[in-house]
Formats: structure tokens, sequence, C-alpha cells
């Protein structure tokens, strides 16, 4: 009875596509029969040597070489702007997302919107995402703790904003789809930030060489794509302008993989990647 509520729990979890768990249970019900001797040991070896010649095995050695190799960028291990304190544009769930894969990396937060209601939805957003945590022994209080007070909350209203962006290394955007209203963003967050600041826009549709237009700085503008809900997509799409320099694009890298996502530097063009994939399968299903 014992084994066959573990092997349908087993077949629930791997739908029968991984065989290394069934080869464990058999190895460990083999060694439960034979407890004396090195028989047990010669059968969970010959399991093992089976398992590595299976298709299986090449697949997921392959999704593991190319992870490890994705974390690497070929912009030079110095050409990233080193990031201690990063700025957050948005508070709502794409940009509260950000904020929180952020601070639990231990970078220092700020997170701004127009108003003082908007900021406290977002704090509220990564509390009660952490607090889930807590509750499931995920993260401890002190964990917690830590990561809400690395978040500094700021609006409009917020006669400090400008000082605290003045310390930003990187900037990024999470508002709405508008390119005036991402234009005079950028506008506004350049006269306050150093020179050597980047700043990255959220979008998954506007040019990232409209929104660089008139720029003072266009050269470290850069695009960062996140999925929603962000604390659980793993993908971001990092997106470079003709004119983005070597160093924006290393630096947005490097904080993506740090945040835990699987960067892919994509082309400034129609749909970046993601949606120009997704694009002939919507066209398809409607037809």
């Amino acid at each position: 009875m014992m084994w066959q509520q573990i092997n349908k729990l087993v077949q629930k979890n791997t739908n029968g596509n991984y065989p290394s768990p069934f080869a464990i249970i058999d190895c460990v019900k083999y060694g439960l029969a034979h407890p004396s001797g090195n028989d047990k040991f010669k059968h969970e070896r010959e399991q093992f040597t089976k398992l590595a010649q299976t298709n299986e095995s090449e697949a997921l050695i392959g999704i593991f070489d190319g992870m490890t190799a994705m974390k690497k960028h070929q912009y030079g291990e110095d050409a990233a702007v080193p990031v201690k304190k990063v700025a957050v544009i948005g508070a709502g769930l794409m940009g509260a997302g950000i904020a929180q894969v952020t601070a639990l990396k231990g970078y220092e937060v700020l997170l701004k919107d127009r108003d003082d209601v908007a900021v406290g939805r977002g704090l509220s957003y990564m509390s009660d995402n952490w607090d889930k945590k807590v509750k499931r022994r995920r993260m401890t209080k002190f964990e917690r703790n830590k990561n809400m007070s690395a978040v500094v909350g700021l609006s409009d209203d917020s006669e400090s904003w400008k000082k605290h962006f003045s310390g930003a290394d990187l900037v990024i955007e999470a508002v709405f789809e508008e390119i005036n209203l991402k234009r005079r963003i950028v506008e506004e967050i350049e006269s306050v930030t150093p020179d050597h600041c980047i700043f990255a826009t959220n979008t998954s549709a506007i040019p990232i060489a409209d929104i660089a237009q008139g720029a003072r700085r266009p050269e470290r503008i850069i695009g960062m794509h996140y999925f929603s809900p962000v604390p659980s997509m793993p993908l971001l799409e990092i997106i470079p302008h003709g004119g983005t320099a070597d160093c924006a694009t290393a630096t947005a890298f490097e904080v993506g993989t740090k945040q835990g996502k699987t960067c892919i530097v994509v082309k400034d063009v129609p749909g970046f990647y993601v949606n120009r994939c997704l694009g002939p399968f919507l066209v398809e299903v409607r037809m």
C-alpha cells in the first residue's frame, strides 16, 4: 500500500517523464529486501549506469550546461556598472514584483509612484508575499524584516525623492505603455541621477530606440522586459537599442542574473523575442 501511494505521488509530480525517481524507489525497495552484503550497492550502480545513458539524462545535462552558460555575458568582467542601489518607478503589480526580487538579493531599493496610496499597495504586495513564505517556513522572520527594510517607498509628494535618486546606480521604469509618459520619466530621472546611472524600461512593445529619443544619455538606456508575476516568471528579455553602450547591457544582464532570472539579450525589433514568437501562435488559434 505504501509503495502504491509513493508511485502515485511520483507519477503525479513527474507525469511519467522522468525515470530517475522510479529507479530511486526501486533501489530503496531492493535495499530493504537485501539489507546485508553488497548486492544493494551493486544494484544501485547498475541503475545509475542505465539512467546515465537515457535520453532524459542527455537532455537534462544539456539544459544544465545551457543555463550555466547563460549566466555569463560577452562584454567583459569589468564592463558592468557596480550596482548597490536600484530605483523602481511604478509600484503596481509589475513594479512591486521587480522591487521584491531586487531587495531579496541584497540591493538597496527605492520604490516610487505618484502618491503614497500607490506606494503603499506596492509595499503591501511585497509584505504579503514574504509573509506567506514565513508561514510556509521558506523564509525566517528576520529575513522577511531585512528584505522589507531594504525598500524605501517614495512618492511624487516626497520632498526627498530626488535626493534618494541621486544615489541610484540603476533605475527600472515599470509604468503603463505610453511612450510620451516614458519619455517624460526619462527626462525627469536623467536630471537627478548620476551620469553613470543606467535607465531600464520595462516595456513589452514600445521600441527602446523611440523611448531613448531626445535623452541626454541615450547610450545608458536599455529595455528590461520582465514577465508577470515577476517573482515566479524566470525569463528576462534585455533589449539594447542601436546606441546602447555595452556597459548598460552588461549591467542589466548582471542585475537580472542576480535577481534569479534567465536573461536573454534580444534585438530592438517589434515584439522583441517572446511576443514575436507568440504572435504567429495567436494568429493560428484565431483562425
